[in-house]
């Protein structure tokens, strides 16, 4: 005689044990600590946030907004981040001083957002005493200087660098003649030639590809995690990227910007972010497959960077470049968006 069950416990049951064969069979989600400091270019990975499109790729993505580029590279450095964005020019000298980290990849470049501004009638090649305030001292910041004194006929090693990574501060500085020459970016720039009657002299527009942006990873991260997963990572930027470049999402993407990627320090109407994407363009998937390819900016950059390096005599001789760079996830996301794949 078969045992007799009621039909709504069996109907139960059923529910049950499907229920937990689907918990059995679906993978864990790759926890993802991503930190950035507020610059609009990171805005795609706050659009994907809200559009819950890291879920989508079973990705359990965490961020950490800072005010600084210094920030993001000591959580980076320290273990608490997993993945970071930041001038590429950083990342090298970075894994140049020792740290575990793989470059990932070039994802948009300044175009004009980072700007050397003079006051008081200054000029650099003569004014004393040779003091130019940065708000960055690192090799990323210094390669588009050194473009603009060598257009000049002038030397870095002349002028004495000083850091001021708070925005306001250097404003400030500037505003008073403390400083008569900066290099900056937006929005700080720009009020300083509302406020201080600061003149521009140069931006990063007049050096394409001068100062590259990206990704970079904690080593022992990119060993553990399945490569699949920073795979899913970079088709999830690439989906956003799109959004962002769609005219028809300018207002929700300004609201996103101005709340999440600024962390309400600026607000951006469509305008103005229309206005500054253009002097930070985003690569599509076909620019960033032509750029972290051989012969692309990202390697010109790469070797221009180890040769200002050695010449310098700060390359560590422990410092294996080839090992460095990691772009294979990137290129594959890329590749798959662009249809190539």
């Amino acid at each position: 005689m078969k045992p007799f069950m009621y039909p709504c416990f069996r109907n139960t049951l059923c529910c049950l044990l499907f229920a937990v064969s689907a918990l059995v069979g679906a993978a864990a989600p790759t926890k993802i600590r991503v930190g950035y400091s507020y610059w609009l270019p990171n805005v795609p990975m706050d659009v994907a946030e809200a559009h819950g499109w890291f879920k989508e790729e079973n990705l359990e993505v965490s961020f950490t907004r800072t005010e600084t580029s210094q920030a993001v590279i000591a959580g980076l450095k320290n273990g608490e981040l997993d993945l970071a964005t930041d001038m590429i020019g950083s990342w090298i000298e970075c894994a140049n001083q020792g740290a575990d980290i793989f470059i990932l990849g070039e994802v948009n470049w300044s175009h004009g957002g980072d700007k050397i501004l003079v006051r008081d009638g200054a000029d650099i090649a003569t004014m004393q005493p040779k003091r130019l305030g940065v708000y960055m001292n690192n090799l990323a910041v210094s390669q588009f200087l050194n473009a603009y004194l060598a257009s000049r006929g002038l030397v870095g090693a002349d002028y004495t660098l000083v850091e001021v990574a708070d925005g306001p501060k250097m404003q400030e500085m500037f505003g008073e003649g403390k400083l008569r020459a900066v290099v900056t970016c937006e929005p700080d720039a720009g009020d300083m030639v509302e406020k201080h009657a600061g003149k521009v002299v140069a931006t990063t527009a007049d050096y394409p590809g001068v100062m590259p942006e990206g990704f970079a990873a904690r080593g022992a991260f990119v060993r553990e995690i399945p490569k699949e997963s920073l795979e899913a990572f970079f088709r999830v930027w690439f989906r956003a990227v799109a959004y962002v470049a769609d005219p028809a999402n300018a207002a929700e993407v300004a609201k996103i910007a101005s709340e999440s990627t600024l962390g309400g320090t600026d607000t951006y109407t469509v305008e103005t972010l229309t206005e500054e994407l253009a002097q930070v363009p985003l690569h599509t998937p076909k620019q960033a497959i032509v750029t972290n390819t051989k012969g692309g900016n990202l390697q010109t950059y790469y070797n221009r960077c180890l040769g200002f390096l050695i010449k310098a005599g700060r390359l560590n001789s422990a410092f294996k470049p080839k090992d460095a760079i990691y772009t294979e996830p990137l290129l594959q996301a890329a590749a798959a968006a662009d249809g190539r794949k």
